[in-house]
This record gives structure tokens, C-alpha cells and sequence, in this order.
């Protein structure tokens, strides 16, 4: 009997998900806006479609589905009619409040129906009778009601504050900028929209005036990139970010070569074309080969020791291994040696400095808390590390690991790291790993919010 009762409960469950994933989507008017809203199985994301702009989503609620918001149509006319004056813009924006709030109610009976109708046709896979048919729609009905109150209670639109984008890069800044200020400035989304249906290319081109973020207008932005291994298209990556978000300075922690060998000096030789100051590190595959090519580019620094840069104080030091052209890692008793030597620099000024820039990231631990800003590489991992009141920033690959990167089944992408640095403190206010998968023709971009917890 319990069996019989289980396979009923999963039939029903089973029915009612088929309806809400495969017929919840559903066109709203909400003023001059035209949108599609739907649902599908996710990890409790919401989804933001900008066609062909891109994607932007955060992890918002903690139910297994996510809800996808796809921009399909704005009426131009309309929007420059009701945004004529500031009186008409708070009618609007009023407007918009209230028929959110009808358009979320009628989703949500729209997909309360959908369920209990699921729920009613799995049931009769089992039973002919009405009767168990209205029990499979009450049993779908009252599962819906439990996700759908646990997604409320959960719902985080602030969310966004750390969002993850997908599309076309240089879209990136003004989709991200929609998105995170929407839930704070309600009165800016009328412009923006403007701007976004006026042209498409247009919207793209103006994108490197609109900041992500309100606090990041002002800030100074440090390109973090690092492990090139001599692959071009890294430095054309690096060079698609310089035209989207505009950094006043890069920061390399090593391995540009592969080898370190006079062969690969061609890949150096186009840094100056960047045309922004290049602060670099040397990792364990590079040499004293590349640190004397280094030297005679113009507007390409090698770090050792203290820099003062645009208001920054910078402690760099190469990896041990770039002193030969053995490109071995550095020996847990380099590694020693060089956190020795670096607390020894660190000393020399009464306080630290806002970023240390090294290539390993055994070396940057170890000053977690002493330095706010640890700049590192090495692994081929981009990631974000919080701890101890400082933050750890690996830029990955920008050159996909190079020859080796082409070897494996699974793509590994180009990597970099973008950080906004607010200099009047100094701060870190937030930080972008962006990623690029050639073979897929897919960028990435993941923002990590800090706000400006991170003082020196």
C-alpha cells in the first residue's frame, strides 16, 4: 500500500513539474516593455536575457528552479512620451511599481493552475477516476504552494550585487550596470532601456560610459592578468577587455613564455601595443632571457620591490624559478625563502602596501592579512579568496594555458581579472573574473562584490 501511495505522490509531483517547466512561459506588457517570463529547473537563479546583448543572473532564491526574465520588445515612442518630464517619469516609475506587482501575481496563479493541472495528469497516469485525478492536482497544487513560499521568503534581489554575465563583452559593462542598479535606482531603468532600443551598436559604444555600478564610476581600474604561455590570442583577449572596460593599468604575475626562450620573444614584443602601463612579475616558466627582453619595451615595467602607481603602493616580486630556465615550480624551501625575503620588503616602509603581486600562490598566503590586495597565478584556477580581512585574486590563464590548454578534451578558457580599486582610501569595491571560450565563442563574466571591506 505504501508503495502504491509513493508511486502516486511521484507521479503526481512528476506531472505537475512537466506543466510549470514546459508551459509556464508567458508575455507581459509592463508599460513600453515587452517581456517573456518562465520558469525552469536551475539552482534557484534569476535570469536576465538582453537579446543579442546577453545574459545576466544571480543566485537570488533557494528553491530548484530558476525564473528567466527575456526582454523581447520596448515601445520607443511610447518610452520618449512618458519620459518627457521629471513629473511624467514618477508616474511612470509608479506605473511600473503597480503592474509588477500584477504581472507577479498573475504568474503566480498562472503557475499555481499549471501545476495542479500537472499534478491531475500524472495522477491519471494511474487512476481514471476524478477523484484521485483531483488528489494528484492537490498534491501538485500544495508541493507548488511550499516552493513558491520558500522562494518568496528567500528572494534576494540584492542578489545581484554579484551577478554572472554571458554574451557579447563589450555589452558587459551596460548589462551589468541595468541589472545591479535596477533594484536600487528604479528611476535610471527608463534611460538605460532608452538607450538600449535607440541602437544596438549605439547602446555597445556608449557602454564604456556607464559604470557597473554607482560607486565604480570614479574608480581605478587594474586589468589583473597572468600565465600568457605564449599564446597570441591572449594578448587579443586582453585586448577586447582594454576596449570595453577601459583599465588604467595591467598587472601580469608571470608566465608569459612557455619556456622562457629567445623564440618567444615575439608575444613580449606586442605589450607596448596595449598602450596602457604593464606592471609585471616574472612566473617559473619565464627567465632571465625574458626579464632583459622586459626591460627594453617601452611602458612595461618589471616589479621588484616597492612602486607607487596611480596612487597605489605595489610590492612585486618574480618567482624564484624565472632566475634559470629551469621551469620546475619553486621547492617548498624557495617558496620559504622568498616569503622571507618579501616580509623582509614589506618591513622596509612603516605600513603595507595596498597589493602584493606574485606569481605563486603558496608565496601570496602567506600574506593574508597583512597585505589587502594579494595579486597571484600559477594554478590556471581563476578565483576570488576572502580571508583574514585581505583578498586573494587569481587571474587564471589569459592564455588558456597555452600549447597545453589545446590538449585536453574539455576547453580551458582565457582568464583575467578586472579590479576597481577606489584610491581615496585606498579600497577594493569589487572585482570581475572574466572568461572567454574560443571554441564555444562564449564570454563569461562574474562579479564579486566587497564594497570597500578591504582598507589598508
Amino acid at each position: 500500500m505504501r508503495r502504491k501511495a509513493l508511486l502516486f505522490l511521484a507521479c503526481s509531483l512528476l506531472g505537475g513539474v512537466i506543466a510549470l517547466f514546459f508551459a509556464s512561459s508567458a508575455t507581459y506588457h509592463l508599460g513600453a516593455l515587452r517581456f517573456s517570463a518562465r520558469l525552469r529547473p536551475g539552482l534557484g537563479r534569476t535570469v536576465l536575457e538582453f537579446p543579442p546583448v546577453g545574459t545576466v543572473e544571480a543566485r537570488t532564491h533557494l528553491v530548484p528552479f530558476d525564473l528567466v526574465l527575456t526582454l523581447e520588445n520596448v515601445d520607443l515612442d511610447q518610452v520618449q512620451r512618458l519620459l518627457g518630464t521629471s513629473q511624467a517619469r514618477q508616474v511612470v516609475l509608479a506605473g511600473l511599481k503597480e503592474g509588477g506587482r500584477r504581472i507577479a501575481a498573475h504568474f503566480f496563479l498562472r503557475s499555481f493552475a499549471l501545476a495542479a493541472l500537472g499534478g491531475a495528469w500524472g495522477a491519471s497516469w494511474l487512476y481514471r477516476s476524478w477523484k484521485e485525478r483531483a488528489r494528484g492536482a492537490a498534491v501538485a497544487s500544495v508541493a507548488y504552494l511550499i516552493l513558491a513560499t520558500v522562494a518568496a521568503a528567500s528572494f534576494d534581489l540584492k542578489a545581484f550585487q554579484n551577478p554572472s554575465y554571458t554574451g557579447i563583452l563589450k555589452g558587459a559593462p551596460w548589462v551589468l550596470g541595468m541589472a545591479q542598479t535596477a533594484w536600487q535606482r528604479l528611476d535610471i531603468l527608463g534611460g538605460e532601456i532608452k538607450l538600449f532600443t535607440q541602437n544596438v551598436r549605439e547602446a555597445m559604444e556608449k557602454a564604456n560610459a556607464l559604470a557597473p555600478l554607482p560607486r565604480l564610476q570614479d574608480d581605478l581600474k587594474v586589468l589583473h592578468v597572468s600565465d600568457l604561455h605564449n599564446n597570441s590570442l591572449g594578448l587579443s583577449f586582453v585586448g577586447q577587455i582594454i576596449e570595453s572596460f577601459a583599465p588604467d593599468l595591467i598587472v601580469d604575475t608571470g608566465d608569459l613564455t612557455d619556456f622562457g626562450t629567445p623564440l618567444e620573444e615575439g608575444i613580449l614584443a606586442k605589450l607596448p601595443s596595449l598602450k596602457i602601463p604593464y606592471y609585471v612579475v616574472l612566473g617559473n616558466h619565464d627567465s632571465p632571457v625574458v626579464a632583459e627582453e622586459l626591460r627594453r619595451l617601452a611602458g612595461v615595467h618589471l616589479l621588484d620591490g616597492w612602486s607607487e602607481v596611480k596612487g597605489l603602493t605595489i610590492v612585486g616580486q618574480s618567482d624564484p624559478g624565472s632566475l634559470s630556465r629551469d621551469i620546475k615550480p619553486a621547492s617548498p624551501e624557495a617558496v620559504l625563502a622568498q616569503v622571507t625575503d618579501l616580509s623582509a620588503v614589506l618591513q622596509q616602509k612603516s605600513q603595507p602596501p595596498f597589493l602584493l603581486a606574485v606569481h605563486d600562490p603558496r608565496v601570496g598566503e602567506q600574506f593574508m592579512g597583512v597585505v589587502p590586495v594579494v595579486l597571484v597565478g600559477h594554478t590556471h584556477r581563476a578565483e576570488v579568496t576572502l580571508k583574514a580581512g585581505s583578498v586573494m585574486i587569481n587571474a587564471g590563464t589569459t592564455g588558456g594555458a597555452g600549447v597545453r590548454g589545446l590538449q585536453g578534451k574539455e576547453e580551458v578558457p582565457l582568464t583575467a581579472a578586472l579590479l576597481y580599486v577606489d584610491t581615496s582610501t585606498p579600497s577594493l569595491d569589487a572585482v570581475d573574473i572574466i572568461r572567454l571560450y574560443p571554441r564555444q565563442g562564449k564570454f563569461e563574466l562574474s562579479r564579486t562584490t566587497l564594497r570597500g571591506s578591504l582598507e589598508s
